[in-house]
C-alpha cells in the first residue's frame, strides 16, 4: 500500500494557497500550508511547494536542509532568484503561475514516482553488487549467443544474467520455459536490432531432450541466454558452467539423510513440491514429512 504523501505549502497569495490545499487533498495528500521558509516546521515532508516570493535570502540553504523532499517552485515567471537558484541548490522542478491545479498534480506526481524508482533502483545496485563479489566469474568478458548457463540453483544463473546485462548495458526480457504458452510464437521475437537485447530463457531442464534440441536450434543467431540447473551432462556447443562458482551439495561421505535434508534446502527456491519430490523420487506427502522431520519449513519458490 503506497504511503500518503505529506505536502508543504509555501505560499503568501492566500488564495491561491487554499486552492492548491483543497486540490491536493482532494488527491489524497496531507497538506500544511505557510507563507514563510521561517515558520518552524516539525515534521519532513514528501513535497514542498515553494512560491519564488519566498526564494529570499537562506532560500538555498533551505532547499539544501530538505534534500529528500520533491521541490517545486512556484513563479509567475523564470529568474535567477526565484527559480534558477533554487534549481540550482536541489529543488526538482519550477512551475509558472497562473497554473492549472492538473498540471500541478502531473508534476507532483512524475517526480514521486521518478525519486521511488532512483530509491527502488539504488538498492537493486546494492543487492547486485553484493551478489557479484561472490560470483567469481569476470563480467567483463564478452560471451557469444546464444549462451547456456549451467548452475546447481535457479538464483545463481539469474544473478550472472543479472550482473553480465548491467556491466554491459545490455536490456533484458525474461521468459520461463515452464510456460511456453507464453513464449514469442516466432524467433524474430527474440531480437530487438533497434536496441541492444538479451533475451533470458529459465527452466531449461523441464524440457525433454528432443524439446531442448529443437528450442535451442531456434535461438541460432539471436542474442538469447538459457539457464539449465542440474548436474546433468550437457550436449551444446557454447555452454557456461557456474558449478564453480557456486556451492554444491558435496556427495562424500552423505548420509541418505542428509543429502536428502540438503537437496531440500537447495532446491527448495528453484522447484514446486510436485517436481522437487518427482526429482528425489519420493512422493509430494513423503517430502512434506521430511520437511517435518528435518524441521525446513517451505520457503517461497523463486519465479522467473
Amino acid at each position: 500500500m503506497n504511503k500518503v504523501g505529506s505536502v508543504l505549502i509555501i505560499e503568501d497569495e492566500v488564495h491561491l494557497a487554499q486552492s492548491i490545499h483543497s486540490a491536493l487533498s482532494s488527491a489524497g495528500y496531507q497538506c500544511q500550508s505557510a507563507t514563510s521558509i521561517f515558520h518552524p516546521f516539525k515534521e519532513d515532508y514528501d513535497v514542498i511547494l515553494l512560491s519564488s516570493k519566498a526564494c529570499v535570502d537562506r532560500c538555498e540553504l533551505f532547499v539544501r536542509k530538505n534534500a529528500r523532499a520533491v521541490i517545486i517552485v512556484m513563479s509567475p515567471f523564470v529568474s535567477e532568484d526565484g527559480v534558477n537558484r533554487p534549481l540550482k541548490a536541489g529543488a526538482k522542478d519550477y512551475i509558472l503561475k497562473p497554473f492549472k491545479m492538473e498540471e500541478l498534480l502531473r508534476k507532483i506526481t512524475y517526480h514521486r514516482s521518478y525519486q521511488k524508482a532512483i530509491e527502488r533502483t539504488s538498492v537493486y545496485e546494492k543487492y547486485l553488487d553484493f551478489s557479484a563479489q561472490n560470483c567469481g566469474f569476470d563480467m567483463r568478458v564478452n560471451h557469444r549467443f546464444p549462451l547456456v548457463l549451467q548452475s546447481h540453483a535457479q538464483i545463481g544463473a539469474d544473478m550472472f544474467v543479472l550482473n553480465y546485462a548491467r556491466l554491459h548495458d545490455f536490456y533484458l526480457e525474461f521468459f520461463s520455459l515452464k510456460n511456453l504458452e507464453d513464449l514469442p510464437k516466432q524467433p524474430k521475437h527474440f531480437k530487438y536490432p533497434e536496441r541492444s537485447c538479451i533475451t533470458y530463457f529459465t527452466h531449461l531442464e523441464v524440457l525433454s531432450l528432443k524439446e531442448r534440441e529443437r528450442f535451442l536450434s531456434t535461438l541460432e543467431a539471436h542474442s538469447a541466454i538459457v539457464s539449465f540447473v542440474g548436474q546433468e551432462s550437457l550436449d551444446y556447443a557454447n555452454l557456461l558452467s557456474l558449478e564453480s562458482s557456486q556451492p554444491a551439495i558435496s556427495l562424500n561421505l552423505l548420509s541418505i539423510q542428509d543429502y536428502e535434508k540438503s537437496a531440500i534446502q537447495q532446491f527448495s527456491a528453484s522447484y514446486t513440491d510436485t517436481e522437487l519430490a518427482k526429482r528425489l523420487g519420493i512422493s509430494r506427502k513423503s517430502l512434506w514429512e521430511k520437511r517435518r522431520r528435518y524441521n525446513l519449513p517451505r520457503k517461497g519458490r523463486l519465479e522467473a
